[in-house]
C-alpha cells in the first residue's frame, strides 16, 4: 500500500470501517497522516512502512472515534445558570 508519510499506523486488529458496506477487514490496519486517516487495509500491506509510532492492537478492534450526539434541547436552556433555587417536596 502507498502511502506518503505515516505519522502513526494502528494494526493487528480488527478494522470496523463504517462504511455504507459495513467493511470489516481482519488483521487490518490504519494508516493516519496529521489528523486524517490516510489508508486502509490489511495488516500485510503496511509491512513495509515507516511509521513514526506504531500502535499493535493485539486482535483488538479498530475504529473511528465516535462523537456522541445526543442531548436533551430542554436542558440546554439551563446551561450555564447557577442552581440558586432548592426544590422542596411534601
Amino acid at each position: 500500500m502507498k502511502t506518503k508519510s505515516i505519522d502513526l499506523l494502528i494494526s493487528n486488529g480488527t478494522v470496523l470501517t463504517l462504511d455504507a458496506s459495513e467493511t470489516i477487514i481482519q488483521n487490518g490496519a490504519i494508516a493516519v497522516s496529521g489528523e486524517k486517516i490516510t489508508s486502509v487495509g490489511p495488516s500485510v500491506d503496511f509491512q513495509s512502512s515507516n511509521a513514526s509510532q506504531h500502535i499493535d492492537a493485539h486482535g483488538g478492534i479498530i475504529m473511528p472515534g465516535l462523537v456522541n450526539t445526543h442531548t436533551h434541547l430542554p436542558m440546554s436552556l439551563f446551561a450555564g445558570l447557577p442552581m440558586t433555587f432548592r426544590c422542596r417536596f411534601g
